[in-house]
């Protein structure tokens, strides 16, 4: 039962998630061989809004390999084991940064866990298309997106109707994160780590961040890019 709970709310959150690696972050971040990219609104700062705590729904580990010589054809596979290894380090990794990480994971949900398909699934849904329809918003003229830090004063609108779970989680942040590792037949290893968080109760995302490493997802690499995202994000 618990299988097939997990398969039918991971192909409606790949829909987003799909859109989001595969156009957003290798638009954003090219060909060079590490990269970084941060986006995040000005009234995103810990010192001035206590983050404390953040809920991450259902982190996704993807692994893409591609195939043949002259066609190359890309195959998505999700990682049950690497998912446990990362849900482990973006726990770990945040109480270091003294982040409390509220983390929900789909496989330990039983089918009595009816809540999450009716208020988190969907936020994670939305919070991943959004990101990939709309953008950060400025007074000004659009930023240089080719830097490594941009703050907007407008995050990417969500919708108001999940501002409830703010009083039902004791926050009002909630974060979709993940990793694709992806190796190349004739580049090596690549991964992907992303971080999207959203305010609910302004009904914004206010952080949004994206790195690429050319080195497998080993213990060692996805501490030190979880850990240093965290990091980032508690300042």
């Amino acid at each position: 039962m618990k299988m097939k709970i997990k398969s039918c709310y991971y192909r409606v959150s790949n829909i987003g998630f799909f859109i989001f690696i595969g156009i957003f972050i290798l638009s954003m971040l090219g060909a060079c061989r590490g990269a970084l990219h941060v986006d995040k609104t000005r009234g995103f700062k810990s010192k001035k809004t206590n983050i404390g705590k953040i809920v991450c729904i259902d982190p996704d580990f993807e692994l893409l390999t591609t195939t043949g010589k002259r066609k190359t054809k890309r195959q998505y596979k999700r990682a049950s084991a690497k998912e446990i290894q990362l849900n482990n380090i973006l726990v770990r990794n945040a109480q270091k940064n003294n982040l409390t990480l509220e983390l929900v994971d789909t496989e330990l949900l039983l089918p009595s866990d009816t809540e999450y398909f009716s208020q988190l699934a969907p936020l994670k849904h939305e919070i991943l298309q959004v990101s990939f329809l709309q953008d950060f918003m400025t007074k000004k003229k659009r930023k240089n997106r080719q830097k490594v830090f941009n703050r907007y004063e407008k995050g990417p609108v969500i919708g108001s109707h999940f501002s409830y779970l703010a009083d039902e989680y004791g926050t009002p942040y909630f974060a979709v994160q993940g990793i694709t590792a992806h190796r190349k037949p004739s580049n090596g290893p690549l991964t992907y780590y992303y971080t999207i968080i959203a305010d609910v109760v302004r009904a914004e995302i206010v952080y949004r961040e994206i790195r690429k490493i050319d080195a497998p997802a080993s213990d060692i690499n996805l501490n030190a890019l979880v850990y240093d995202s965290f990091n980032i994000i508690s300042k």
